[in-house]
């Protein structure tokens, strides 16, 4: 009994034939060794996931940090030092206290450095 591929088949497993032949290497490509990394940093502060209460463990409650103010909305004026790896420019934060009135504020910048701080007193701007 004879089967008769069609002509486009042939061709389909003769491409497939010369690419694996095509992608094996001919010669033993030599591997570097990987450069020797860095031991991984301990932690300095480690944050307790479980205690132990009357005998048994239980789960730490790490709630939230209290809220005292409400940040309705941030108006961010930026510019990219690419050379540095820095960011410059101005931030405007529209805030009102969430409950009491507030006679500080706390903001929480990590690696940011504060130039000048404004206080605008009422949505119109003026001190």
């Amino acid at each position: 009994m004879q089967i008769n591929f069609p002509h486009s088949f042939t061709r389909y497993c003769m491409l497939i034939g010369i690419f694996f032949m095509a992608c094996k290497p001919s010669s033993q490509i030599p591997v570097e060794s990987p450069p020797q990394a860095d031991p991984p940093m301990r932690p300095i502060m480690t944050i307790p996931t479980e205690v132990e209460v009357e005998g048994k463990r239980q789960p730490v409650y790490h709630g939230s940090r209290e809220m005292l103010h409400d940040l309705l909305h941030t108006r961010l004026d930026l510019s990219f030092d690419w050379e540095q790896k820095a960011v410059i420019g101005e931030a405007a934060l529209d805030l009102k206290a969430h409950f009491y009135p507030q006679k500080e504020l706390v903001l929480d910048a990590v690696g940011f450095e504060v130039n000048w701080v404004k206080l605008l007193k009422g949505r119109s701007g003026r001190m």
